[in-house]
């Protein structure tokens, strides 16, 4: 699920009660080169908050270092020639993002 803040950050949640960790990539972390660390909070959902330049992004989760989830909840989901499926976010040029830094939701 993402969803854009007030204050010009990003949401993501993912319901994962079994991952032991999860991290946020794409486009707008150079996909493994700077991962977001998501935070576990409780009943199994895991978030972060970011403030992400506008325009179109690709993203998805990774759970447990090996499994790659779409965010089905997200601006839409689509397939790669990798057989992976990716998904999409839109980012405003209206809603303000400052350098890329993980924040606490």
């Amino acid at each position: 699920m993402v969803t854009h803040l007030p204050d010009g950050r990003t949401l993501f949640k993912a319901f994962l009660p079994h991952a032991a960790q999860v991290e946020l990539i794409g486009t707008f972390t150079g996909w493994k080169r700077k991962p977001a660390a998501m935070q576990r909070h409780e009943m199994g959902w895991w978030s972060c908050a970011l403030p992400i330049p506008a325009g179109e992004h690709e993203f998805c989760y990774l759970v447990d270092s090996c499994t790659y989830l779409a965010d089905y909840a997200a601006h839409g989901v689509h397939l790669v020639p990798s057989g992976q499926w990716l998904s999409s976010l839109r980012v405003r040029s209206d809603e303000p993002a400052e350098s890329l830094k993980v924040v606490p939701a």
